[in-house]
């Protein structure tokens, strides 16, 4: 995509080309999103550059494990694996998989060396884990041999309840996280867009715990706010921190960027977009 500096850029477009004006010369960054793709990042001096090509990249495809230790229903026990349970859980990657890229996220969710489910529910070693609290399981699933983790991928495990303070919850989901390893622990109802939720953990974002006056809009539709039913969308400057965050596991597993482009935290400091950047509300 070639941008040159002319013409006020306000609406989402496909054009190949795009031109904007009035660009203060110390603003020296260039991000684009788009469908299908990653988001493209460039520094550009626009007091001497007129015009600066984005070249933007496939989606940066992210592998996910799911470790069924009970299996997905309704009524607080901790079933086996069926197939209505594995359907459950295979519309997971559909339904985040349509959300990110209807967002530009630009990542796409795959099975972990081809394989997205581990059916765990008859192992004893696991199933006697089944409540989780303080992301106990996570070191536990470590410790089997050979260990229940899926080396360069997203880790979610599936377990009855999640201790949520002094209740036990089964729809929760908790984000166990370190800086090189990245795994979530969901309860056995837990619904997809929850799952994301914790996957967008594991990408770098924290929870949105603003106001909507804070936030700019609606914080309760966004994909991370901790406790919501109607979410619906990520923020531009979210999608960037998946991808050029320190933490994220783009980076952690896949390396794809820079390490000068990679200083992005939660701060709104550059060269971060503000954390509630909306390009468009077209949610």
């Amino acid at each position: 995509m070639l941008i040159s500096q002319k013409t006020a850029l306000t609406d989402k477009t496909t054009k190949d080309t795009l031109t904007i004006e009035g660009v203060d010369d110390s603003f020296q960054q260039e991000i684009g999103f788009r469908y299908g793709s990653a988001p493209a990042y460039k520094h550009v001096n626009w007091a001497t550059d007129h015009e600066n090509k984005l070249t933007f990249k496939d989606r940066e495809e992210l592998p996910l494990r799911i470790w069924v230790i009970c299996g997905p229903n309704t009524n607080g026990t901790c079933p086996g694996l069926t197939s209505t349970g594995r359907k459950k859980l295979e519309n997971v990657l559909t339904h985040a998989n349509s959300t990110l890229n209807r967002e530009r996220a630009g990542i796409k969710l795959v099975p972990a060396g081809g394989t997205l489910i581990s059916d765990e529910t008859g192992n004893p070693e696991l199933t006697k884990l089944k409540d989780s609290a303080d992301c106990a399981f996570k070191v536990a699933a470590a410790k089997l041999s050979p260990p229940k983790v899926a080396t360069g991928a997203v880790n979610i495990y599936m377990v009855q309840t999640i201790k949520a303070g002094s209740v036990a919850e089964s729809d929760f989901g908790q984000d166990c996280s370190d800086n090189n390893n990245k795994v979530a622990i969901v309860g056995a109802t837990t619904n997809w867009f929850t799952i994301l939720h914790e996957i967008g953990h594991t990408l770098a974002l924290d929870d949105v715990g603003e106001t909507a006056a804070q936030w700019g809009s609606d914080p309760d539709e966004n994909f991370m706010r901790h406790v919501s039913d109607s979410r619906k969308f990520f923020t531009e400057g979210q999608i960037f921190r998946m991808h050029f965050g320190w933490g994220s596991a783009i980076n952690v597993f896949l390396n794809e960027h820079p390490s000068e482009t990679r200083a992005c935290d939660s701060s709104p400091a550059l060269p971060c977009p503000k954390l509630n950047e909306r390009v468009w509300p077209d949610r």
